[in-house]
């Protein structure tokens, strides 16, 4: 207990380059022999920490507590976050009174991550040797444009299992925390996703207990898990400590990483021990040394299942009140696992926590309604306009630049536009004038969806959904809300609004199904015959007077230069005209 409490004493600022102080990231691991030097253990102690922390927590684990974005260990944080296939996630907020529905969010102070590294492919593991990492995360002092990309990737990257004990709560008030434009939202989702709480329920364990004390599911709590799996108690004294109070006491952080990473070791302890008592339970004398390793692989314990299940059916571990059934562990064992089609090859899950997060893996929003919210409809009535409409709102709806494309951001001056199924007429307008603009396939899509296919591609979303808006999914200079109805009227709207200007050469340059350029070369009718899709007819005007045939280089589809292509020229070459005109008086 006394060589715990050398590393729970405040942290002096670190001194950073000349004169300037700053806060940096204190690393727990080096503070031992620094924090026996300068502050001698007093013998009298009060209130000693509990010893059952530095069973799970060691000097030979690193912990790293973060609060500044320009140290070390927050670079270090970074590439973490890139080689983890496990991480243990938790926060802690300052206690709230009230609890009424409706009520504000409370602030997240302090993201804790428990991170378990791959192998290079040197056969090492993590930093320096190490496999196991925890970061304690000061959001009151990292501003959200630091860390959103690598953990927005990190959180929905299918080959990192995130664990998690009731963390739904813990997301939506993240998300909440961080609402606007510099986080991205990076707390909207988090998949794969496995609740330690449903998996030591679903493996079984622990049953015969609650049954006995008369517990309800709802009622466990990590710190009973803890006590059940690993004889460990868990003290739970700083849950509701002030935890947006700083400087953090090192008590504070010891116990946020505690909470954090004993999630892995519960995680390990409990799929061990399915496969152990599984073993042991039936007495398997004929299992190949191949297959007595807790992580063994599928493969090699298929054929010995079916080969026992007979002849043991009468064994403890068979029977349901203690839900290790032999039906249960084939159905893991069996479970759909996909090695190399849907994970890449260098970065995947190993096997055994691939069928876990295959058989109970699920995907939590940073949301009360889960990511669907159900409207309600209303009858329909005849109102005025509503012209009272506060600045506030007309400010989050409304654009504001530049533009993704923007050289000063870094783009390449190209503009692109992605258009939802409200517009879906302008989509082809804007193509009909060469601007690359594309479009969902579906009617039916999650705005989500919308918004990271802005974000990855640097377009800007146009839509006339005033509710997605607010919501404020997607940054301002991501989104323009269209107010004209007629697509012609939304066209000249958009042009106007990025001060865009029309290339003649550039008009009708574009397939209007699929946003593809076309073939540099016409075809001429016979070629046009020739490479002509199953699905489409060229009529028989168009051949007997041979006109030009143009194709799509995407989805190959064939047009020709008749009598609505030359309508289309003129009044788009009106349209570029008139805009010139403007922009010259301007």
């Amino acid at each position: 207990v006394i060589s715990w409490v050398g590393v729970a004493r405040s942290v002096c600022p670190v001194t950073r380059g000349g004169d300037e102080q700053q806060r940096g990231s204190i690393l727990l691991e080096n503070q031992w022999q620094m924090e026996e030097e300068h502050h001698p253990i007093e013998p009298q102690i009060t209130q000693p920490i509990e010893p059952q922390i530095p069973q799970i927590l060691t000097r030979s684990h690193r912990i790293c507590f973060l609060d500044s974005h320009q140290s070390e260990e927050f670079c270090l944080f970074l590439s973490t976050l890139e080689r983890s296939y496990l991480v243990g996630l938790d926060a802690e907020w300052k206690p709230v009174s009230s609890r009424r529905p409706g009520a504000a969010y409370p602030r997240v102070s302090i993201l804790q991550i428990a991170c378990r590294l791959r192998e290079d492919s040197s056969g090492i593991a993590g930093v320096g040797g190490r496999d196991e990492l925890v970061f304690v995360l000061d959001l009151l002092s990292l501003p959200a444009w630091a860390f959103w990309k690598a953990m927005k990737t990190m959180l929905v990257s299918p080959t990192v299992l995130k664990l998690g004990f009731k963390f739904k709560q813990d997301l939506v008030n993240l998300a909440a925390s961080f609402p606007g434009p510099d986080a991205h939202s990076c707390f909207a989702k988090v998949e794969p996703y496995v609740d330690i709480g449903k998996l030591y329920r679903e493996l079984g364990c622990g049953i015969s207990c609650l049954d006995d004390v008369g517990m309800a599911w709802e009622s466990l709590s990590l710190a009973s898990i803890s006590e059940d799996v690993l004889g460990i108690h868990l003290c739970k004294d700083l849950q509701c400590s002030d935890w947006e109070l700083r400087p953090l006491s090192p008590k504070q952080v010891a116990y946020a990483a505690t909470d954090a990473y004993c999630l892995l070791v519960i995680y390990d302890t409990l799929v061990n021990k399915v496969f152990d008592e599984f073993h042991r339970g039936l007495e398997m004398p004929d299992i190949p040394e191949c297959c007595q390793s807790a992580r063994v692989g599928v493969a090699e314990l298929l054929p010995i299942i079916h080969e026992l299940t007979e002849s043991h059916a009468s064994s403890s571990i068979l029977r349901s009140k203690h839900g290790v059934a032999v039906s249960m562990i084939k159905s893991v064992l069996e479970g759909k696992i996909i090695v190399t089609s849907k994970f890449p090859t260098v970065n995947k899950l190993p096997n055994t926590d691939l069928t876990i997060a295959e058989r109970f893996g699920e995907k939590i929003y940073g949301s009360r309604d889960g990511g669907c919210r159900a409207v309600k409809k209303k009858p329909k009535t005849r109102r005025g306009r509503n012209t009272g409409r506060c600045k506030a709102e007309q400010e989050v709806i409304g654009w504001c630049g530049p533009p993704p494309w923007d050289p000063s951001l870094g783009g390449d001056g190209v503009p692109k536009f992605l258009c939802d199924v409200m517009v879906g007429g302008l989509a082809k307008q804007l193509r009909n004038v060469g601007i690359d603009t594309a479009s969902p396939h579906v009617h039916k899509i999650d705005p989500r969806t919308l918004v990271e296919q802005t974000e990855r591609e640097g377009r800007v979303l146009l839509t006339r959904d005033i509710k997605l808006l607010r919501c404020r999914f997607v940054p301002r200079n991501f989104a323009y809300r269209v107010r004209s109805l007629a697509k012609q009227d939304q066209l000249t709207e958009v042009l106007q609004a990025f001060n865009l200007t029309i290339a003649e050469d550039q008009l009708l340059s574009r397939c209007t199904k699929c946003n593809g350029e076309f073939i540099p070369e016409p075809l001429t009718p016979e070629e046009a015959i020739a490479a002509v899709p199953e699905r489409q007819e060229l009529p028989d005007y168009a051949l007997r007077e041979r006109l030009i045939f143009w194709q799509c280089s995407v989805c190959q589809h064939i047009y020709w230069q008749g009598n609505q292509f030359h309508r289309a020229m003129k009044t788009f070459q009106a349209l570029a005209r008139k805009l010139q005109v403007q922009t010259m008086s301007q």
